[in-house]
């Protein structure tokens, strides 16, 4: 049974290619626009890991994972930002979700962010990246190649 991703954000474009990119990695992929339809997905889907924008309509990504996580406490989440002083709001963060991924997204390492959560053995977790480690290398975005 392939494991399954709830992408959230409100643009669909994005949500568009990114699940486009996961299915044809063999991910079932579900999609949100906001926290309302995210947490009724969780309610009625098994999903193993939540790829979502930080700043949604109407909510922030730490207000969604707390719904979230009093939904299924198992939720992996990775958080996607463009906006870099979230770093100011870390340490909250870091205990909650499993990666922030900053944007432009490179498609490689969210992918491999992606196989990192879902390829692990049943029951374990790889304790949340510290803070010093929550940066991207890559500045620029490189194009998804199959």
């Amino acid at each position: 049974m392939p494991k399954s991703i709830l992408l959230v954000d409100d643009d669909h474009n994005i949500l568009s290619i990114y699940k486009k990119i996961l299915e044809e990695e063999g991910y079932t992929v579900y999609t949100g626009y906001n926290a309302e339809q995210a947490k009724a997905i969780v309610k009625e889907h098994e999903v193993h890991l939540v790829i979502m924008d930080y700043y949604l309509q109407n909510t922030n990504g730490l207000q969604l994972t707390e719904a979230l996580k009093k939904i299924d406490e198992n939720l992996q989440i990775i958080f996607l930002t463009g906006y870099h002083p979230i770093l100011d709001t870390v340490e909250d963060i870091r205990f909650r979700v499993e990666r922030v991924l900053f944007k432009p997204i490179d498609i490689k390492d969210l992918l491999c962010e992606v196989r990192r959560l879902l390829g692990m053995d049943e029951g374990y977790r790889q304790a949340p990246i510290p803070y010093e480690n929550m940066t991207q290398v890559d500045t620029e975005a490189t194009p998804y190649n199959s």
